[in-house]
């Protein structure tokens, strides 16, 4: 299934060219890593596929309905909030309707003469509850935070973490959601080596698709399929993992330095 179709994509701030005429498809089960040096405007890129920057020219359509998996930036709560209150918070609209629910409950305890028209009210919701996942959310939040080794923050308040700790459990958010984009800027930052192996089986097992920004060339090997590079403003493809890049980059800078080379003769002449 299509994800995202990206066209003719261009940024700039003020007169400078950020990328210029970038085009990107993503489709279900791809898992793409975005690679350049600092500055060539990888995280502003994501942004953008995220829908949360504007872009400065071209065109981006996303699947109708879709969810997207994005840490813009650290999430922020009241310091007393828990760490399981800041995950289960996630699920709003499942959180509304668990205390629509309780609610019912209770009227249905005191208000028998209504008790029809409540008991299908209640029906409709718990069904609604039960398809979207509402009964599972407490077992995906102990998944995911078991795999990024912060099953221990769970009950710990938001104001004591550190800043490695917040971006974990905001990392943890993104990953406890059902989407059908994730875009990952540096997830392997401050995750140790068992819960980069968990999030890297997290990955492959995703069926949506996924952006990776990421140094770690290891993570990027044993996940990604496709290596787009923005290079001197341009995004060049790559059909495989980070190796197969290293090596095809090569042979495209050679092959670009002899090009280079023989039009500098013909100047000559």
């Amino acid at each position: 299934m299509n994800i995202l179709n990206a066209s003719n994509v261009s940024k700039s701030y003020l007169e400078e060219t950020i990328f210029d005429n970038i085009k990107i498809t993503l489709n279900s089960g791809d898992t793409v890593g975005l690679v350049g040096r600092n500055g060539e405007g990888k995280t502003t890129l994501l942004k953008i596929l995220s829908g949360v920057e504007t872009l400065s020219q071209g065109v981006i359509s996303w699947k109708k309905n879709v969810s997207i998996g994005y840490l813009n930036q650290i999430p922020d709560y009241e310091k007393n909030t828990s760490v399981y209150q800041c995950l289960k918070s996630v699920f709003q609209e499942l959180n509304t309707i668990s205390k629509q629910l309780e609610t019912i409950e209770k009227k249905m305890t005191k208000n028998i003469e209504n008790i029809t028209t409540l008991m299908s009210r209640y029906g409709e919701l718990q069904t609604y509850y039960e398809e979207n996942g509402g009964y599972e959310i407490d077992a995906k939040i102990r998944k995911v935070t078991h795999g990024l080794n912060i099953t221990h923050l769970l009950e710990t308040e938001w104001g004591t973490l550190s800043g490695g700790e917040r971006t974990k459990v905001g990392l943890a958010q993104i990953l406890i959601k059902s989407t059908d984009l994730l875009l990952l800027d540096e997830p392997t930052n401050h995750l140790d080596y068992k819960s980069i192996e968990w999030l890297s089986n997290y990955i492959e097992n995703y069926e949506g698709a996924t952006v990776i920004v990421s140094h770690d060339r290891y993570f990027l090997d044993k996940t990604v399929t496709q290596i787009l590079e923005i290079d001197q403003k341009t995004l060049h493809t790559y059909n495989g993992n980070y190796s197969y890049f290293v090596e095809e980059r090569e042979k495209r800078l050679l092959v670009e330095f002899e090009s280079y080379k023989t039009q500098q003769k013909k100047i000559k002449k």
